[in-house]
């Protein structure tokens, strides 16, 4: 004959509540992680888009500076996304020091933009090439962010020379990327 004991009993169905309760709070964290990430991908394609209008833009230069002006504005919306204290002085001199490291992409942009003086297939070459790059560049600069921020860093350690290898990788995946989109 077994004594039942009502108090272990109960031990054991409150253990088996806790630890039913720790994994359904472990999956909430793990669903609002990535939907956090997912909102900032969203954030991303939107802004990169942008570039993709700015880059038909069909006066020189002004399209760079709907480019610059798109960049910093994803800045500040990841910024604000992932609770990152924003400066737009700080913001621009990080771009700078980003997009300063990626040269060839930098000449590019300016290149596409200078061939609009080019009447006619000038604006249309230009436009195409310049979109697609600038497009492109929002993306990358977003990816850059949101690892950046993702792992806790702010504005003030944003460290441009370690990410210019990640930015200029991310570049060619967002050239791929805004094909893509342009397909659809």
């Amino acid at each position: 004959m077994t004594i039942d004991n009502p108090n272990n009993d109960e031990a054991v169905h409150v253990n088996k509540l806790k630890s039913e309760l720790l994994s359904s709070n472990k999956q909430l964290n793990e669903t609002a992680q990535e939907n956090h990430l997912l909102e900032a991908q969203s954030m991303v394609k939107s802004h990169a888009m942008v570039g993709l209008a700015a880059g038909f833009i069909p006066i020189p230069f002004l399209d760079i500076a709907a480019l610059s002006a798109a960049q910093l504005h994803l800045l500040r919306d990841l910024s604000l996304h992932y609770n990152v204290e924003f400066e737009e002085k700080s913001a621009k001199s990080i771009l700078t020091a980003l997009m300063s490291g990626a040269l060839p992409v930098l000449g590019l942009l300016g290149l596409s933009s200078m061939f609009k003086f080019i009447p006619g297939i000038g604006t249309l070459g230009g436009g195409a090439s310049l979109a697609i790059s600038a497009s492109a560049t929002i993306y990358s600069t977003g990816q850059v962010f949101i690892k950046h921020f993702g792992q806790g860093g702010t504005l003030q350690n944003f460290d441009a020379k370690h990410a210019i290898a990640f930015f200029k990788e991310e570049i060619e995946q967002g050239k791929k990327i805004v094909e893509n989109l342009r397909k659809q």
